[in-house]
């Protein structure tokens, strides 16, 4: 999985290039007044003439770059806690495995004491 960096730009790279997208589409059958294809006056006339669409493509870009920012901060915490279950598991094995040590040592305490009792 690429790190988060690279994913946070290329969600934002996407959002940008739909919204850029969008709005030159929106000049081709426009329902008052189509602005000149002129690189330099056609950003500043979109920007003006639709600017309520420029201003709910912003908002809506802006959410759902939001969106993905707590999508990717409930994968982290999802993952770290698998890895502290994991660890508990780990853990919890390796102190059974310290009390059985320790039963099966007293049990051969316990059976020397007995064979000595015995004899």
């Amino acid at each position: 999985m690429p790190s988060r960096k690279k994913q946070g730009l290329a969600v934002a790279a996407l959002i940008i290039a739909v919204f850029l997208l969008l709005v030159i589409s929106a000049n081709i059958a426009p329902y008052d007044r189509q602005c000149g294809w002129v690189f330099p006056k056609i950003s500043s006339c979109l920007l003006s003439a639709r600017e309520t669409l420029v201003a709910g493509l912003a908002a809506a870009g802006g959410a759902l770059f939001a969106a993905w920012l707590a999508f990717a901060g409930l994968q982290d915490q999802i993952g770290m806690a698998r890895r502290n279950e994991l660890e508990a598991k780990r853990l919890d094995r390796e102190k059974r495995v310290q009390v059985a040590g320790r039963d099966l040592e007293l049990m051969k305490i316990a059976h020397g004491f007995v064979q000595s009792l015995t004899a």
